[in-house]
């Protein structure tokens, strides 16, 4: 059956399963853009930033991080950026809609990186005391798209995938508190 699955597939891919990979194809250490999954990752990096005491919490306004912001936009948080209803360039207030939104996106990497890290994504996220901790085996992770794609393996990927599996739990160890995974993971 997995080889049926990776066949259907094509491409690159790799299977976990308790950890473990359990099948591969393609290659495994080819980098590719990974596009909108880049998303989670960027919310995994929202986390972070809360713990390190750079921000309050997910609901600290985009404004304060200054941002030439609309009068419409200035209650907008990293909430509603992360969970797409910004209403960044479109009609809606913040909260108000969801609508998927490439340019919400756009300001939700540069702010958390570019003024919230004061780090280019790719530092900002493979610092060891951050998602650097699940040793990627294919250095950076991201790279295309002027610096802001995810770009990387899907070995390193499935690492990224296996953590948030874990609910923030690496190699023995937490990485990040079970009740960012309670009040964030889960739909609306």
């Amino acid at each position: 059956p997995l080889d049926q699955i990776a066949a259907i597939i094509g491409g690159n891919g790799c299977i976990v399963r308790n950890g473990y990979m359990v099948k591969t194809w393609g290659s495994q250490s080819a980098k590719a853009d990974w596009a909108s999954a880049a998303k989670p990752v960027l919310s995994t990096m929202l986390f972070y930033a809360v713990m390190e005491g750079r921000l309050s919490g997910v609901d600290d306004r985009i404004a304060d991080w200054a941002w030439s912001l609309s009068a419409k936009d200035q209650l907008m948080t990293f909430r509603h950026l992360a969970d797409m209803t910004s209403g960044y360039t479109r009609a809606e207030a913040p909260g108000a809609a969801w609508a998927y939104n490439d340019y919400a996106i756009s300001l939700y990497s540069h702010t958390l990186f570019d003024r919230v890290f004061a780090q280019t994504p790719d530092a900002a996220t493979t610092d060891p005391n951050r998602l650097g901790a699940l040793q990627f085996q294919d250095g950076s992770v991201f790279s295309s798209r002027g610096g802001y794609g995810l770009s990387t393996s899907v070995r390193d990927f499935a690492r990224i995938g296996w953590f948030w599996a874990g609910r923030g739990y690496w190699n023995g160890t937490r990485r990040i508190p079970n009740r960012f995974f309670d009040d964030f993971r889960h739909p609306d």
